[in-house]
């Protein structure tokens, strides 16, 4: 790869991280917050990567963008990635003031940066003020890596405690978050890229080599936060007010009654604690649930029932999809979002059990319902 193309997509990162931060912050409807943080979040590693390449692209000099352009990104970042993550997980509950301190480190380097600059365009600069600022300039960029490094491990730490959470009940309202932990688990890394190229500049000898990858995982990183983080965030929203406006479904049409006392418990946590609804559900997990083996649990279902456990179970989803999509007021939701409220653990395995199970796509179901409806 020749160093045009890296300095390319360097640069196309950085375009597509500022046009994704504006179409979000300029959107006419009112945006979540956690969309708001995001958007930011992105704008400032697109920032990071358009000043630090200007000097090699030769379109300013070092000392000219530390003069025009710098801002202290390296203590903003850490502090938006925070927000977003604590507004994403918890979308209803108020930022605390004390959260809001983070931001006092990128405060403090801003101001020192801009008493630099008023110095500069003055003529009045000295050597010694320079060298000062260049102090300055290695603080922040430590500190920076001190809050991102930090802040990735908690926020990392954060979103694995929030997974575990998950109860029987409310297993559905948890799910959907390996995306974010892929997305910090990425964080970190680039933090560590980062945390290698500034000690070796420091220590031994600047080698752009270790700054272009970085900038190069950023520009990545930038497209991945772009559609993942609102696309599974727009999805979440969905999937949380579909689960705001569920009413209590009908019962499949499967056997109502069991003769084995397993059965009848199993029919009873399908029903009232809707343990279909989780994605991860297995003949293990419920076999456990009912104090059984895995293989007793399959015979009796097969006895008494002529049914496989994949098959019980998908019944009730594909029933829960039913009475979603025969709803009039679910119309404006997705098919990815129903099939994922419904148990399903994607959208194509929602399409073709559906199918299977009623001879017509979710789609098609749910436009003959309107059909019939009107």
């Amino acid at each position: 790869m020749t160093i045009n193309v890296i300095y390319g997509i360097i640069v196309a990162g950085i375009v597509q991280g500022f046009i994704f931060a504006s179409t979000v912050l300029v959107a006419s409807k009112k945006q979540h917050r956690c969309l708001v943080f995001l958007a930011l979040l992105v704008a400032t590693i697109a920032y990071s990567n358009f000043q630090y390449i200007l000097p090699y692209l030769e379109l300013l000099s070092s000392e000219e963008m530390y003069a025009y352009v710098f801002l202290p990104i390296a203590s903003l970042a850490p502090a938006l990635l925070l927000l977003f993550v604590k507004t994403f997980l918890e979308p209803n509950t108020p930022l605390s003031r004390k959260q809001w301190y983070i931001f006092v480190p990128f405060v403090i380097f801003f101001l020192a940066g801009l008493v630099f600059k008023i110095v500069k365009w003055t003529g009045y600069t000295t050597v010694s003020f320079n060298n000062f600022f260049a102090d300055v300039l290695i603080v922040q960029e430590l500190v920076g890596l001190v809050m991102m490094l930090g802040v990735s491990v908690y926020t990392l730490v954060l979103t694995f405690r929030y997974s575990s959470k998950k109860s029987k009940t409310a297993s559905q309202s948890i799910r959907g978050l390996l995306w974010l932990k892929v997305t910090l688990f990425l964080l970190l890394f680039g933090t560590v890229l980062w945390g290698y190229a500034v000690l070796k500049q420091l220590f031994f000898s600047i080698d752009l080599k270790w700054f272009l990858f970085l900038w190069v995982a950023l520009a990545f990183l930038i497209y991945w936060l772009g559609y993942a983080g609102r696309y599974k965030f727009e999805l979440w929203l969905e999937r949380k007010k579909i689960r705001q406006s569920v009413v209590k479904t009908e019962k499949p049409n499967e056997k109502d009654t069991w003769e084995n006392p397993h059965l009848k418990q199993l029919e009873k946590l399908m029903k009232e604690d809707k343990l279909y609804l989780d994605s991860q559900l297995s003949l293990e997990s419920v076999a456990a649930e009912l104090g059984i083996s895995p293989s007793h649990l399959s015979r009796l279902l097969n006895q008494e029932g002529n049914i496989g456990f994949a098959h019980y179970l998908n019944a009730f989803r594909v029933n829960e999809a039913i009475q979603l999509l025969g709803n009039a007021s679910f119309n404006r939701y997705t098919m990815t979002a129903i099939g994922l409220e419904s148990g399903f653990n994607s959208k194509s395995a929602f399409f073709r059990i559906f199918k299977e199970k009623t001879g017509q796509s979710p789609s098609a179901y749910q436009k003959n319902q309107l059909v019939q409806t009107q």
